[in-house]
C-alpha cells in the first residue's frame, strides 16, 4: 500500500466513524493496527468479509465509496416519489451483476425490481433470491444486460450505485410500483383509506 492510499484509507474511515487520527500527528502513512481494526468493523457494518483487505476495484473500496456518497449526500433533497426512504426506488449499498460485490440484500432487491418490468422471470421475481452464481444468477445477469440495451446504456450486465443503469430502473420503476399498489403516491386521492394514515 502507498502512503497516499494509507492516508486516503483512514480519511475515508474516519469520516464514517470507523477510525481516528492520531491525536497529536493527524492522519500518518502508517498502516497500523487501529486501521486494519476500523477497515474490519467497516466491512462488518457492510455485510462483507471483515478480512481487512481493500483491492482497488473489490467489494470494500465500492463500499466506502457508496457511504461517503450516501453521508455527503445525505442534507440533499429527495425526489418527492421516494417510497422506500433512501433517496430511490431501488437502493443499492454495493455493486450488482458481473464482478459487482453481490450482497444479498441488494441482489434480492435488483431481481424483484428488474421482475416488476418484465427483465426478469415473474414467477422468480415473487420470491427473489440474493445469489448470482446459479442458474438464476445467469436469468438475473441476462435481465440487467437486456435492461440495459433496451435503454442505450453500456450493457455490462452491472448495476452500480448512483449509476445510470440505477437511475434508469428507478425512474422506470415507480410507474411499475403505482400499478403494483394501484394507486399514484404523489395523489393522495388515489390512496386507499386504510394505507393514508399519517
Amino acid at each position: 500500500m502507498r502512503d497516499g492510499d494509507i492516508v486516503g484509507a483512514q480519511r475515508a474511515l474516519a469520516d464514517l466513524g470507523h477510525y481516528r487520527p492520531w491525536p497529536d500527528l493527524g492522519f500518518q502513512p502508517v498502516a497500523e493496527r487501529r486501521l486494519f481494526q476500523g477497515l474490519k468493523a467497516f466491512q462488518k457494518s457492510k455485510g462483507l468479509e471483515p478480512d481487512g483487505v481493500m483491492d482497488p476495484a473489490g467489494p470494500t473500496v465500492q463500499a466506502l465509496d457508496a457511504a461517503r456518497h450516501a453521508k455527503a449526500t445525505a442534507g440533499a433533497k429527495r425526489p418527492a416519489r421516494d417510497l422506500l426512504g433512501r433517496g430511490a426506488n431501488l437502493p443499492l449499498d454495493l455493486p450488482v451483476g458481473e464482478g459487482g460485490a453481490n450482497r444479498e440484500a441488494d441482489v434480492k432487491a435488483a431481481k424483484a425490481a428488474l421482475g416488476l418490468l418484465g427483465y426478469y422471470p415473474p414467477e422468480k421475481a415473487r420470491r427473489p433470491d440474493g445469489r448470482t452464481g446459479t442458474a438464476d444468477g445467469h436469468d438475473f445477469e441476462f435481465g440487467l444486460g437486456a435492461f440495459q440495451r433496451r435503454f442505450g446504456l453500456e450493457a455490462d450486465r452491472r448495476m452500480d450505485p448512483f449509476g445510470p443503469t440505477q437511475a434508469k430502473l428507478d425512474e422506470l420503476l415507480q410507474p411499475a410500483l403505482d400499478r403494483a399498489f394501484g394507486f399514484d403516491i404523489e395523489n393522495p386521492a388515489s390512496i386507499p383509506a386504510r394505507l393514508n394514515r399519517c
